[in-house]
């Protein structure tokens, strides 16, 4: 019986063995522990078979019987230590509680010293077996005291299971009762079997149950979360679906994670989603949870009654902070959910979610619920994002220009290009719909190619034009993007256009996000003769060290500042105050939105350079720009 269970041991050793090694899961600390588990595992299980069966032929002599009888309990001490080490090693992996690991250990030491103390005084006394002149082995309390050791670190795991119970994730807790089970289990049929061992059997089960339960998880689960992964999230909708199930899917996006990851580092922001994560796996007994993507989880919950419940109690779960070490965290969380009632594909499901996510960025709230009206907007996103893969004239994108007034001149001397798409029935997407969406899905850079494409058309073609100067927008990703900046740079010096008469415009609540890296892109623009303005001034984030900072040649006002009401308000409006604040930096200043007698009188009186609104001029086309000039050449104000 010996032999077959040691050699069935073995077995299980090496399938693990083979597996572990060929995926290369020793990579960490616990799993270069575990890799030490397998290989001395592996050696007690040979020494095991080679005592028995030394014992069993009578082969050896009493001493060396003594003497590879002590190997074989050495090897058996150590294969459990080093196990027992690894499982606390994962259960304390996400609170780094070391002083456990510490008492654990001493405890290990104690129980080593006392095993090995009866081994080497067993030739002596007997106590735990007896080999005589013949050759001939009798266990007397070895087996009880083998046991009685693996179960006392057993108890040790379990007790520090216990203890981190807060932290200690479904699987580190499911692995330290299976190996209490284990033991109980081998104890009983050693009571049952009393001339059999059935240790390096329950060694290699423990083993196999520990591969499964950590090392085995990269294939369709989260390797930091231990969260099921996107896959098996598609997997368990498309089940339930299959069955007929009604039930809600909420979706749960960390807004502030690299935020996080900035202020306190990398180690504490994947300790912080680790601890994110348990808390939400543990919150609802009847939840499955998710993580699907780098920031985004997911629950799946039977739909019913405690729908409510279950909302409520989700959102009160990402309000709460989250503490790790001597931290107080605050995570901000975005949670939207649909209720599915019928059967659906679940990409479509997934892709539902995600576009409610996105909307509910614009809004200032934290949970949106899925509307049958967000598949209306969704496919509006969509097909915005079809005609977006073909930027040029043939698929319908132009380039307008609204003429701007200079109030010195008294004439109009520069404008703004500004990008359209034409629908085929000769309707337009705004600027205002298919610009954000462009953004995210990274079609902007193209749009802005093609503006400088035809702005540098426009003016080669238009001697009409004389020294009127363009403006065009620049997104985030353009300015701060060196080799956007290296190829516009290469792409000016080949072209045949005065660079002095194109600028670029920029938001101020976009560049403050990498205000030096967008500094050093625009002075090199700028030494090639190139010229920005700052768009916007006024909106959002105000921040006057953009202005100091950028190499602005002009200020462009917000319309919010230009309203009538807002110019009307004081003797010295808001707009008087920052033009003559302006001017003394060496800036220009246009004021948009300009769309009344009042508001140009007041405006003019305020001292800016230029005025931007359809009191004006409106956006037009190329081909009206020339006439329109020349109706307005002799106009006066």
């Amino acid at each position: 019986m010996n032999i077959i269970g040691n050699v069935f041991a073995l077995c299980i050793l090496f399938t693990v063995a083979i597996v572990f090694f060929q995926n290369k899961y020793y990579l960490t600390p616990a799993s270069k522990q575990f890799a030490v588990s397998i290989w001395v595992t592996t050696l007690y299980c040979f020494a095991a078979i080679f005592f028995n069966e030394a014992v069993a032929y009578n082969v050896m002599g009493t001493l060396a019987l003594h003497v590879v009888g002590f190997v074989k309990e050495l090897l058996l001490l150590s294969a459990s230590t080093v196990t027992a080490i690894y499982v606390i090693m994962k259960l304390i992996e996400h609170t780094h509680n070391q002083h456990h690991m510490t008492y654990a250990k001493r405890i290990f030491t104690v129980l080593i010293i006392g095993f090995v103390s009866l081994i080497i005084s067993n030739p002596f006394t007997g106590w735990l077996y007896v080999i005589d002149a013949a050759g001939a082995y009798t266990p007397v309390a070895i087996n009880y005291v083998e046991y009685a050791f693996i179960l006392s670190q057993i108890l040790t795991v379990v007790v520090c299971a216990i203890v981190n119970a807060k932290t200690v994730s479904k699987s580190a807790r499911l692995a330290s009762w299976q190996s209490l089970l284990s033991a109980i289990i081998c104890i009983g049929l050693r009571v049952a079997f009393p001339r059999g061992s059935f240790l390096a059997l329950a060694m290699a089960l423990l083993l196999m149950v520990f591969f499964l339960n950590f090392q085995s998880r990269r294939i369709g689960v989260n390797t930091l979360t231990s969260l099921n992964d996107k896959r098996r999230f598609f997997a368990e909708l498309e089940n339930r679906f299959a069955l007929g199930d009604k039930f809600n899917v909420f979706l749960i996006r960390l807004e502030n994670y690299n935020v996080i990851n900035s202020v306190y580092g990398h180690k504490t922001g994947d300790e912080v989603l680790y601890l994110f994560a348990f808390a939400l796996e543990r919150l609802i007994e009847e939840s499955v949870a998710y993580h699907v993507h780098s920031t985004t989880f997911a629950l799946v919950l039977p739909a019913g009654d405690k729908d409510d419940e279950y909302t409520a109690k989700i959102l009160e779960m990402v309000e709460q902070e989250i503490s790790y070490e001597h931290h107080k965290i605050k995570i901000k969380c975005n949670v939207v959910s649909k209720r599915c009632d019928e059967s659906m594909d679940v990409a479509t499901l997934y892709e539902q979610l995600t576009h409610t996510l996105n909307k509910l960025q614009e809004m200032d709230q934290n949970y949106l619920a899925y509307a049958n009206d967000f598949g209306r907007d969704m496919e509006r996103s969509k097909h915005i994002i079809s005609r977006l893969q073909q930027i040029d004239s043939e698929h319908g994108f132009e380039v307008w220009f609204q003429p701007i007034w200079n109030v010195e001149d008294q004439r109009f001397g520069c404008m703004e290009a500004l990008v359209r798409l034409r629908e085929p029935d000769g309707s337009f997407i705004s600027p205002g719909e298919f610009i954000p969406i462009a953004e995210q899905t990274g079609h902007v850079t193209n749009i802005t190619w093609f503006v400088i494409g035809e702005v540098c058309r426009v003016i080669n073609e238009s001697r009409w034009l004389d020294d009127m100067r363009v403006s065009i927008n620049l997104s985030m990703s353009n300015i701060i993007d060196d080799g956007f900046v290296d190829a516009l740079i290469t792409k000016a010096r080949a072209c045949d256009v005065d660079k002095s008469r194109i600028s670029f415009e920029f938001t101020e609540r976009v560049i403050r996000k990498d205000l030096n890296h967008a500094a050093k892109n625009m002075r090199r623009l700028v030494d090639e003769g190139f010229s920005f303005y700052l768009d916007d001034f006024g909106v959002g984030y105000s921040n006057f060290n953009c202005v100091l900072k950028l190499p602005l040649r002009t200020v462009k006002l917000d319309m919010s500042l230009t309203s009538t009401n807002k110019l009307m308000r004081e003797d010295d409006s808001i707009v008087s105050v920052l033009t003559d604040l302006f001017h003394d930096m060496g800036l220009r200043v246009i004021a948009e939105g300009a769309e009344t007698d009042e508001q140009v009188e007041m405006l003019i009186q305020s001292g800016v350079d230029g005025i931007q609104g359809y009191y004006f001029a409106r956006p037009m086309p190329p081909q009206h720009l020339r006439d329109f000039l020349e109706k307005n050449k002799d106009r006066k104000i």
